[in-house]
């Protein structure tokens, strides 16, 4: 679903500002402007070395295609980390036919990477706070960074994710004391 119709319709405004500043030949550039212009530079990056492949409006855009298969299984791992093997397959179910993540799959903006961020980052999180194990939390502290760069509003969204994981801890009374390390080496 997200690779039908890629190229159905033209590119919004939006979208052709982000193909504008990431045609630049320089990243540096690329990031530079994408900071002047108040907005998180990661997509815009991306979107830069992702043109040196091809320009059709179908391959721009079958970059958020891409990111957005990959919520899909960030979403069923979440999933998976909450309720098992049967909640991971409804969570991937839901996740592959959400008209929203449809929608952002299918437009050249940096708003599915964002939820690719957090979806991983949750989904690393919860098993961070089960396993302890501390490559865990450094796939969580990597999924917060990619969030953050991905988009002004990401720090909105690990402040939410800490208070989770930072609550969670707290129920939990085995091990808190390494797993309360692991959750602040993560946010540092």
């Amino acid at each position: 679903m997200r690779f039908f119709w890629l190229d159905h319709w033209g590119f919004w405004f939006d979208e052709a500002h982000s193909i504008a500043l990431a045609a630049n030949p320089d990243p540096g550039v690329v990031v530079a402007k994408g900071i002047a212009d108040q907005q998180a530079p990661l997509f815009f990056l991306l979107l830069h070395f992702w043109l040196k492949l091809g320009d059709s409006d179908y391959f721009l855009r079958s970059l958020s295609a891409l990111l957005g298969v990959g919520v899909v299984l960030a979403v069923y791992w979440l999933g998976y980390e909450v309720g098992g093997r049967g909640g991971g397959r409804l969570a991937g179910v839901l996740g592959a036919l959400s008209s929203y993540l449809v929608y952002y799959s299918q437009y050249l903006r940096g708003y599915i990477l964002v939820a690719l961020a957090f979806g991983v980052g949750a989904a690393a999180l919860f098993r961070a706070v089960r396993s302890g194990g501390w490559g865990w939390w450094a796939v969580y502290g990597l999924a917060a960074v990619v969030g953050l760069y991905a988009h002004q509003f990401g720090l909105f969204a690990l402040a939410g994710l800490g208070a989770a994981g930072f609550g969670l801890i707290l129920g939990d009374r085995s091990a808190r004391r390494p797993r309360l390390l692991g959750w602040a080496a993560a946010h540092a």
